[in-house]
């Protein structure tokens, strides 16, 4: 279970691991199972239909990510309580052996203790282990203001990164990352920075 802030890098290290085992990982968002549909997705219905394991059979990695696992309707923990213990999913139509898998989840509480309250001692205790995710610290925001104004200024065509100066938003961003809490508010301040610059540089000039 890696814990901690939102935006601090947990999805992204499951991510990372993935890339480094050699391949995108299997992800599932858990704050979305909050409905009766779900609870057929978990469980099993009809064989026609999709359903958790079925993904899990389909799978192109054996890494994991249940991101914001403790998020899910408190209904459907039960059906994770073997996959934890012995490696093993089952619904109604598959049994999926999941021995040699890795599984990561992320929580954005600040505790365990705030986990285990959440979660019940049932799944608690068939967690590995806790990592702690910190805020960022200003060197990291430093470098991540960098690596995203990079990776959006190059995304740009030709034409776009005429109109931008790279230097002058390049600098802008570092003095400000310090004020800056995560990574999506940097990419969606530096996103919404360059497309308020090019509408007004090629639109209302």
């Amino acid at each position: 279970m890696l814990y901690g802030p939102s935006g601090v890098g947990k999805t992204e290290t499951a991510k990372f691991i993935g890339q480094l085992l050699g391949g995108k990982i299997c992800r599932f968002q858990l704050s979305m199972y909050q409905t009766g549909d779900f609870y057929e997705y978990l469980y099993g219905s009809e064989h026609n239909k999709g359903s958790f394991a079925k993904e899990l059979l389909e799978r192109e990695s054996n890494v994991i990510l249940l991101d914001e696992f403790d998020k899910a309707h408190p209904g459907i923990w039960s059906a994770f309580y073997q996959f934890f213990d012995e490696g093993v999913y089952k619904d109604k139509n598959y049994s999926v052996d999941m021995k040699n898998a890795i599984v990561i989840c992320t929580s954005n509480e600040l505790s365990p203790d705030a986990i285990r309250e959440r979660i019940g001692d049932p799944l608690f205790f068939r967690i590995n282990d806790y990592v702690k995710f910190e805020k960022l610290s200003k060197e990291a925001k430093l470098q991540i203001c960098k690596m995203i104004f990079e990776k959006e200024y190059h995304n740009l065509d030709k034409q776009e990164r005429e109109l931008i100066s790279y230097d002058d938003f390049l600098d802008k961003y570092i003095c400000a990352a310090d004020e800056l809490e995560n990574y999506r508010q940097m990419q969606n301040i530096i996103r919404n920075d360059m497309a308020e610059t090019l509408v007004e540089k090629i639109f209302l000039k």
